[in-house]
């Protein structure tokens, strides 16, 4: 039987996993589309995530509850990220 510490760490790891994905192919693709002079945004998405998830992690080590901050934190700015690509993508430019 797990620790519930282990069983914390695994459903982290799966999420993070999850989070990754789209975090990195909306990061690529946003990447090829953002002004070369707004491109310290990418940057700056990078550090907000590894934050998030570092606080999503530390959260759910506490309390589940509070693993909610890490969590909206990855999940708003992953769909303001693929909500940017798609709507460029839309408007065809």
């Amino acid at each position: 039987m797990e620790s519930r510490s282990l069983e914390i760490d695994r459903r982290v790891a799966d999420n993070t996993l999850q989070q990754t994905f789209v975090f990195t192919v909306a990061t690529l693709a946003a990447s090829t589309i953002v002004p070369l002079h707004h491109l310290q945004v990418v940057w700056a998405s990078v550090i907000v995530f590894v934050t998030a998830r570092a606080a999503f992690w530390l959260g759910y080590r506490l309390n589940p509850l509070y693993r909610a901050p890490g969590m909206s934190a990855t999940a708003f700015m992953n769909l303001g990220t693929v909500l940017y690509v798609a709507f460029y993508l839309l408007r065809g430019s």
